[in-house]
């Protein structure tokens, strides 16, 4: 026995240190229901093998369960659970049906399983923790019973009390004790053993906005009693919670009282300008407690999330009361603006159609808000907490990543992008397309907080002249630690509070302002750059006239007297920081200039075949310079920059 046990403790300590790094929890999860195991008090559970077991449990909030912890121990005679587990895992969640388990809502099979030791052992039993994700999130409201279920085998063997497994007993007695069911066949479920020991994880659930369409809303509509209004939307998220209407109570609304009415979520399939709507997926309603007069939105909230595909079409219906109490507000499509999808031609007219396949056509657009229900995906943590953000409008795998340096209560953090924003500071600019991040978070946070943001599917005409800007107190700043990683597309920075962003392209000119205002603090004047900055030369911020070459000639003359600054032993070594970033600030500016100029000339590649050789030689001289710069030649390198220049200008001059 002696062997056995050193055995058994050394295999045990092997498992137990594979858990900790693979650490299969799901980040950020939550410890959700805990019904607590007391090794003392563990033994006596029923066996799992030969029949699946549920046991009650209820949340404080609404969430998303994702993993699950039981406990187990072998029966009688000590062996290893591989002995006589093949390792599947079956689970369940039912709805609580008169203190027993009723229908199923959820099952699965079990991922990531571990088995690790249970950290008690008493005679020949030894306690054993199995750990497994459940294959999808599984919606528990509030306050509500459910029984969670599991069954460790691949079918249900007769069962052998020397050997099966069995499923601890808690100490603790929540609501309900725990069923059994022979065979797993849920029609033969008795109860009577004590609750069972296990745990959820996940986090909980929220609401957060999905499609939005309020844009310039003007104007409102109604149909007689019993009709339907009918708007498309297009979900980007598949758990839709809720969905906001505005409103417009009308004269006939009661002075004393309520007004009650519904909306419908229907799929809808296109049929030339009409659409084919599909029986119903879900309906919410709404007790309506207004005055006359006035524009409200409406909450209309489903008992459960409506599994929607997110990409496929659908449509809100609205039950109308009488015209005369409420009309849904409309959309006029020159006040959406072209950034709101949900303007002309997205919504219908009146139906009556209730529950039964039929056709509408187009007619207004309405103003509405759909949420979806989304995990708090930013838990609370005395460590930094990494979130990764995607707006669902993108379809990128990740857009952004903002890292806090840790979580006092937990929240959602969201990003949403958009083309237009608050106008930018001088001598900056977007990439094309133009993006503004918005990033959020209903998290309270200590900082300073990292905000990285991937731009690879941004063109910008020089990337080593990017920076990242934080939009605060009404004026656009530079962000702290700013870093720039082009071989990845990524820039980040750090800031002190959420709200927009925008990778912006410092323009050519602005850079050599920046230059000499650099000279002038540290080691006196560069007349060279001002004679670069001639108004004459240039046609605009990042773009030369064609006397724009002098611009590299001066600039070669500054870069020549910066390096025999750094070279020299009684310059401070601050100055010499300072000539080697006013170098790269040049560098980057003579870059931009000549790619701009490459970039005009390729509009008309294929034009002609002198247009073509022109080019050709451009990139050369491009690359030449790249190889400069590896040599620690910055001088020459803008000898290249400007050939390239020359060959963008006579390929535009020999345009046809």
């Amino acid at each position: 026995m002696k062997t056995w046990n050193n055995y058994l403790t050394k295999v045990m300590m092997v498992v137990f240190s594979v858990f900790c790094l693979l650490n299969a929890r799901p980040a950020g999860a939550a410890l959700l229901f805990d019904n607590g195991y007391v090794p003392e008090y563990g033994w006596g559970g029923g066996n799992i093998q030969a029949v699946a077991r549920a046991d009650d449990f209820q949340l404080s909030e609404d969430a998303f369960i994702r993993r699950a912890e039981i406990y187990i121990s072998q029966h009688k005679v000590p062996i290893f659970p591989e002995d006589v587990w093949d390792g599947t895992v079956e689970w369940w969640v039912f709805i609580d049906d008169n203190g027993k388990p009723g229908d199923v809502i959820a099952s699965g099979s079990g991922a990531n399983i571990i088995l690790t030791d249970g950290g008690y052992t008493l005679e020949n039993r030894t306690a054993y923790k199995v750990s497994f994700d459940l294959d999808q999130d599984v919606f528990i409201i509030e306050g509500n019973t459910y029984w969670f279920g599991v069954h460790l085998a691949s079918g249900y063997p007769a069962s052998n009390s020397a050997t099966a497994l069995t499923w601890d007993i808690s100490a603790t007695d929540f609501n309900h004790p725990s069923a059994k069911s022979q065979g797993g066949t849920f029609d033969n479920w008795e109860t009577g053993i004590r609750d069972l020991a296990f745990s959820l994880y996940g986090d909980n659930a929220v609401l957060v906005p999905d499609q939005v369409s309020y844009s310039g809303y003007c104007y409102f509509r109604g149909c007689g009693f019993g009709s339907r209004l009918s708007q498309i939307f297009i979900p980007q998220a598949s758990n839709l919670g809720a969905v906001d209407l505005r409103l417009r109570v009308g004269g006939g609304f009661p002075a004393v009282g309520s007004v009650g009415t519904n909306i419908m979520i229907r799929p809808a399939i296109p049929a030339g300008n009409q659409l084919e709507l599909e029986y119903p997926v879900g309906i919410a309603s709404a007790s309506i407690l207004a005055e006359q007069g006035q524009n409200i939105w409406v909450r209309f909230e489903f008992a459960a999330p409506i599994a929607v595909i997110p990409g496929d079409l659908y449509v809100i219906e609205w039950n109308t009361p009488d015209v005369a109490i409420l009309s849904w507000m409309t959309i006029y499509a020159t006040d959406a603006g072209e950034s709101d999808p949900y303007k002309d031609g997205s919504a219908y007219g009146c139906t009556d159609d209730y529950f039964y396949t039929g056709t509408i056509s187009p007619n207004d657009d309405y103003v509405f808000i759909t949420y979806s229900y989304n995990a708090v995906n930013t838990p609370a943590s005395g460590e930094p907490v990494v979130v990764q953000l995607t707006d669902p409008g993108t379809g990128a795998a990740i857009d952004a990543t903002v890292t806090f340096q840790g979580v006092t209560a937990a929240g959602t953090t969201s990003l949403t992008t958009s083309q237009g924003g608050e106008p930018l500071p001088s001598g900056f600019m977007l990439g094309d397309p133009p993006v503004y991040y918005e990033i959020t978070t209903t998290a309270e946070y200590s900082v300073p907080i990292e905000v990285c943001i991937d731009y690879s599917d941004i063109n910008f005409v020089n990337e080593n002249a990017l920076t990242l800007y934080h939009y605060e107190n009404y004026e656009w700043i530079e962000v702290n630690e700013l870093s720039l990683d082009t071989a990845n597309n990524i820039i980040c920075g750090t800031v002190y509070s959420l709200s927009a962003f925008a990778i912006l392209e410092i323009e050519a000119r602005y850079l050599k302002e920046d230059a000499i205002n650099a000279l002038t603090y540290y080691a006196g004047e560069s007349k060279q750059i001002e004679k670069s900055l001639d108004p004459k030369l240039w046609e605009t911020d990042s773009a030369l006239t064609k006397k724009g070459k002098k611009v590299f000639d001066e600039e070669k003359k500054a870069v020549k007297d910066l390096q025999k600054l750094i070279k020299d032993k009684k310059v401070p070594d601050s100055v010499k920081v300072v000539c080697e970033n006013v170098i790269d600030k040049l560098l980057t500016a003579d870059k931009s200039l000549a790619e701009t100029a490459l970039n005009d000339a390729k509009a008309y590649e294929g034009t002609d075949k002198k247009v073509d050789k022109e080019i050709e030689k451009s990139e050369k001289e491009l690359e030449k310079a790249t190889k400069e710069l590896e040599k620690g030649k910055p001088d020459k390198a803008i000898d290249h920059y400007k050939n390239a220049w020359e060959h963008a200008q006579k390929a535009m001059n020999k345009v046809p």
